[in-house]
């Protein structure tokens, strides 16, 4: 029996969004005195179950810090008491010798709230006779989504901030900055997503019978640092660094769409999502020239993504892929791409030479191609109050495409 031509194309993409919940204040009146710092951010968890976050309501949590904009010195008014302060531009917002730093913003009763009520705090008001004023005291804010990350090596500063040795876990990783002032009303924190996403499809030739019983990509690189957070992010992984291996389904998977027109059947379900550390694969993936049955990726540690599958020709009795049993047979791919920052990729299996025309560029992305071959484990190379409060928001996931082939 002839050996099945099978292709695989790679696709990519994912997205963010926000609201807010203002409330808007009168400067003018004693209504200033009582403005504390309020939060209401949003994103969607999804665990390896990724906690992947698509919209502001679905936020875990976050942790923020407030740096004064512009120096803050002499008395202000804080929640309707006299308090000196000395602070220069840049210089952790504090009062009564407390830091709004590393505050926990929890989402609670169906709206964002401090975890801890001793840590609210207070916009600075100045007042001159009756009349108060909350004009242009400004201060800029540095959050973190999930809050834990301040503890697994991001690091606050009034520039945005930086990561350090960070592990990839089960948690999509967020970032956001913003500017405001009391007459603002809530502080809009636009959180945007700092790791790539990656999930799986497949479509097959017409006739075809095609069962997916596991999507495995392996020795992942997780460890890595990230300057500047803001602006265009740059990570750059350990160089000793841990790895790790993720499931991009659950359970055997039938392809049912076939013929080039079809459109692709989404293989990884919600909560199967893998979130990886941004990183140019292309320089990490293992050489399939050195494969062999006893080692399938050659023991080099590199990264590499395994199929495991059976596949039927048309009008066949006999599997091409998997023995005449119908066993599922491993195939291993190299994948040459690069993983951007907040972008998805969805890397689509064509089985039988269809092709996929949905698999287009978006603006900004490298055209996408054939970038290498599967082996299977002989080595055989198959073809190719209004305290200051906050209302996040949650920028979209950007599409990509990378196609790859075996």
């Amino acid at each position: 029996m002839k050996k099945l031509n099978l292709l695989m194309s790679a696709l990519a993409v994912l997205a963010l969004a926000s609201c807010s919940n203002d409330e808007v204040v009168n400067n003018a009146s004693e209504k200033v005195a009582q403005q504390s710092i309020g939060f209401s951010p949003l994103t969607k968890r999804a665990s390896t179950r990724a906690n992947i976050v698509n919209k502001a309501a679905d936020l875990k949590d976050f942790a923020v810090t407030a740096y004064a904009a512009q120096p803050l010195s002499g008395l202000f008014y804080i929640a309707g008491e006299a308090k000196t302060l000395a602070l220069s531009t840049g210089d952790v917002y504090t009062y009564d010798g407390v830091d709004m730093s590393n505050i926990k913003i929890v989402y609670r009763d169906g709206g964002w709230d401090y975890n801890n009520a001793s840590d609210t705090k207070y916009w600075p008001y100045t007042k001159t006779g009756e009349t108060y004023s909350s004009s242009g005291y400004q201060l800029d804010f540095v959050a973190i989504s999930p809050a834990a990350a301040v503890g697994n090596g991001f690091a606050f500063s009034n520039v945005g901030g930086t990561i350090t040795n960070y592990t990839v876990g089960a948690d999509d990783l967020c970032h956001a900055t913003a500017t405001a002032e009391q007459s603002g009303g809530q502080v809009q924190l636009n959180f945007k997503h700092l790791l790539s996403q990656i999930k799986f499809a497949a479509k097959k030739a017409t006739g075809m019978t095609v069962d997916i019983k596991e999507i495995t990509l392996a020795n992942v690189p997780n460890l890595g640092s990230l300057s500047p957070i803001s602006g265009t992010p740059a990570w750059t992984v350990a160089a000793s660094t841990t790895k790790a291996d993720y499931q991009g389904n659950t359970g055997v998977f039938s392809v049912q769409a076939a013929g080039d027109a079809a459109p692709a059947d989404t293989i990884t379900t919600s909560g199967y999502e893998i979130l990886v550390l941004p990183q140019d694969a292309s320089l990490v993936t293992y050489d399939p020239t050195t494969i062999s049955a006893s080692n399938p990726v050659s023991g080099t540690g590199k990264l590499y993504l395994k199929v495991s599958c059976r596949v039927k020709v048309a009008g066949s009795t006999t599997w091409a892929i998997g023995g005449d049993e119908g066993n599922y047979k491993d195939i291993y791919f190299s994948l040459s791409t690069t993983w951007k920052p907040g972008t998805k990729y969805t890397y689509t299996l064509l089985f039988g030479g269809v092709k996929d025309p949905d698999a287009t560029n978006p603006p900004g992305e490298e055209p996408g191609g054939e970038t290498g071959g599967g082996t299977d484990d002989e080595g055989k190379t198959t073809p190719p109050t209004t305290p200051i409060t906050f209302s996040a928001s949650v920028t979209d996931w950007v599409d990509a495409t990378k196609d790859i082939a075996f």
